[in-house]
């Protein structure tokens, strides 16, 4: 009778030992699942076309692909659990890019206008009327800059989530180096404010 118990016992206790370590390794299993889901997060970016508003001479599809590119290279940064990948639109249009980033799943879309850095006090006609050209601070010599205007917003959002503008020397040439080295700038402030810790948008 005693040894029968005994047999019992060790048993139940083989039992529990066995479902406790199932138990032990399924909660390290979802607990790495859950951890690795956290740190794989995707953020989608859909880069529209630009619009060259400047007097040099720019590949606006070869500068939407130079800024997807560069978008592309920051998608990981080790003290951020976001990854970011960089989507390219056919839109260049506000709107048109905004719909058509929705429809590729999106959660941001950026947009840039490539523009000549103004003489200071110039004023000049825009896409939203009479505005002033962008002042590069310490810029002796205006006309050889090139500069990227660039907005980011959140989809859902309605708003803009930051806006700047990224200038760059360009010569006397054409501005391919000098938009590439801007788009390079862009891609850079555009993968910093995507990473910052922000509320949800509201709905």
């Amino acid at each position: 009778m005693n040894r029968t118990c005994l047999i019992l016992v060790s048993v139940v206790c083989s039992a529990v030992l066995l479902f406790s370590n199932l138990g032990i390794a399924q909660d390290a299993e979802e607990s790495k699942a859950s951890k690795d889901s956290k740190e794989e997060k995707v953020i989608h970016i859909g880069v529209a076309v630009p619009i060259n508003h400047s007097r040099r001479i720019v590949d606006t599809a070869w500068a939407r692909l130079q800024l997807a590119r560069e978008i592309k290279l920051l998608r990981k940064d080790k003290h951020s659990p976001l990854l970011i990948d960089a989507v390219a639109l056919d839109a260049s249009d506000r709107e048109d890019a905004i719909d058509e980033a929705a429809k590729k799943d999106c959660d941001y879309v950026v947009t840039t206008l490539v523009v000549d850095p103004a003489v200071p006090g110039e004023v000049r006609v825009g896409p939203g009327g009479l505005q002033r050209g962008p002042q590069i601070i310490g810029n002796a010599n205006p006309q050889q800059n090139l500069a990227v205007q660039f907005v980011l917003l959140r989809l859902g959002s309605g708003r803009n989530l930051a806006e700047g503008t990224v200038a760059a020397p360009s010569g006397q040439s054409d501005g391919i180096e000098a938009a590439s080295e801007a788009m390079r700038g862009v891609a850079t402030r555009v993968a910093h404010e995507v990473r910052k810790a922000r509320p949800p948008a509201p709905e």
